[in-house]
Formats: C-alpha cells, structure tokens, sequence
C-alpha cells in the first residue's frame, strides 16, 4: 500500500486507501486469513524477536501474524497514513505501526532498529519492482524468515469476473506491476544466502459473493484510472459494475478458485 498514487521508486498501487478500500481488505481477510493462518503456522517454529507485516494496510495481517506467530513484537510498515491510521486505532501491546515506503528504503532506516527474525509480506509484491523482494530478504536476521504469499492465478466460470480481472491486470501493466506475480516469484533466483523452505500453491475458494463484493470495491477505486478511462467506455465499466453488484448475494462456492502462491525464504545462520 502507499500514500499516493505513485512513489519515487517508480511502483504505483492501484488500489486506493479510501474508506471503501479498507473495506474491500477486510473481506481480503474474512476470504485469505485462513490459509495465510496454516501457512504461517506451519513455517514459523521458533517465536520471532521482531516479526514485521510489509504493506499492512489497516492491520488486518499484522494481527493475523501476531496471534499465529506470537512474535515479542510485531510491526506494521506501510505508506498510507489513512490506512496506519486505523491500524493504530486498534493496537494492543507489543504491536506497533511505522509509515515506511518498503520498495526503497532499507527498513532500519524508518526507526524499526534490531533486524527481524520474521518479514511478511501478501497480495504486496505485484505492486513493486522485482528488486524490492530481494532487498526485504537482506533485512533479515541470521536464521530469519522471510514469508511471501501472492496470486498464482486465478479460473473463474463467471464472465464478469473474466472481464474484471482482464482490466485490472491491464491496469497493473501500465505500471509495471503484475496481477499473477506468484507464477514468477516461483522459479525467481534468489541469493546465495538464502534457502527455500517451502514453495507451493494452495487454493482459496471464496463464495462468488465475497469474490463479487471484493471486485465491486475495487472497481469503485480505479475505474478513473486514466488507462480505463481512455481504453474503456463509461458504459462498458457501468454494466461491469451492475453484474458485479448482482452477484454478492450469492453463497455457492466453486465459480472462482485462486491458486495462491506460497514462499517461505530462510536466510542462512552466520557461521
């Protein structure tokens, strides 16, 4: 997530921080929680020093990683004040919130202090150039973990979801970014100092209501985007919008799968 729509690195997140996006990511989590919660169960063995959620939004994983991990403190890190802002709203003890631009600096510099023994980092990577990834495994302590989770791919029997995704990963194009990510994170070369531990997809099948309510949100976001606005008629996104609304009353699953992408990268012990 960042604070505006474009940054010094070049990266660009398309996908607001507005009231209705905050939303948009609570149902991210009702949808993704579960399988983030065993992924991370079962990669993280020893409890972590300092376990920091890269792109955390309003708090939805930084809460998520600090039940499951039980780290001695976790740390939140992203650009968007409106987001931090209801993250810190609802912090306990031993979680905390840092405003940082995680595609640039090294994240020392923004005062989080000792290197963490756990990063984690989902749906962040398709917003970032590819070296930022690398340079997040350099934070990391001796022994560290570094947790990566992105879209694989997604099969869908709904056309409107067909249409929705196709724009939206026209959209993250334009800026260099990329909706399936997970696909090329799986066969990246990583540093000699680092080991894969695990490397996998797992599937989400959320009900073609949660899928529709997500879309629906996001739409709302960037259909102003100058991209669609150029490459799309008004009404052409209208109607898109219409049927996207029409399904979330719908509670079947099996019409959407997602093909999760999960990483987990262990930075070699100094000898």
């Amino acid at each position: 997530m960042i604070d505006d729509q474009t940054d010094r690195s070049g990266s660009i997140y398309s996908f607001g921080e507005t009231n209705l996006a905050a939303e948009r990511l609570r149902v991210v989590s009702e949808v993704f929680d579960p399988t983030s919660e065993a992924f991370v169960s079962e990669t993280v063995r020893n409890r972590p020093g300092l376990a920091l959620d890269l792109g955390c939004g309003p708090g939805f994983t930084t809460r998520l990683l600090s039940r499951v991990a039980r780290p001695e403190r976790t740390v939140g890190v992203d650009r968007s004040k409106a987001f931090l802002s209801q993250a810190r709203a609802g912090a306990a003890a031993g979680k905390g919130y840092v405003t940082a631009d995680v595609a640039v600096a090294p994240l020392r510099i923004a005062g989080i202090g000792a290197q963490p023994d756990l990063i984690y980092a989902r749906f962040l990577s398709s917003h970032l150039p590819e070296q930022a990834v690398a340079g997040w495994a350099k934070e990391l302590a001796a022994g560290g973990l570094l947790l990566l989770e992105e879209v694989d791919s997604i099969s869908t029997e709904v056309a409107a979801f067909d249409e929705y995704l196709k724009i939206v990963s026209e959209v993250l194009a334009q800026y260099g970014n990329e909706l399936f990510v997970g696909a090329r994170l799986a066969t990246s070369r990583w540093a000699a100092d680092l080991w894969i531990e695990v490397n996998r997809t797992t599937e989400v099948r959320p009900s073609t209501g949660q899928a529709a309510r997500m879309f629906s949100m996001n739409l709302s976001n960037w259909h102003h985007d100058p991209y669609v606005e150029a490459t799309y008629p008004p009404g052409k996104l209208e109607r898109l919008a219409t049927e996207l609304d029409g399904l979330t009353g719908f509670a079947e699953t099996g019409r959407i799968v997602w093909q999760m992408r999960q990483i987990a990268l262990r930075r070699h012990s100094a000898p």
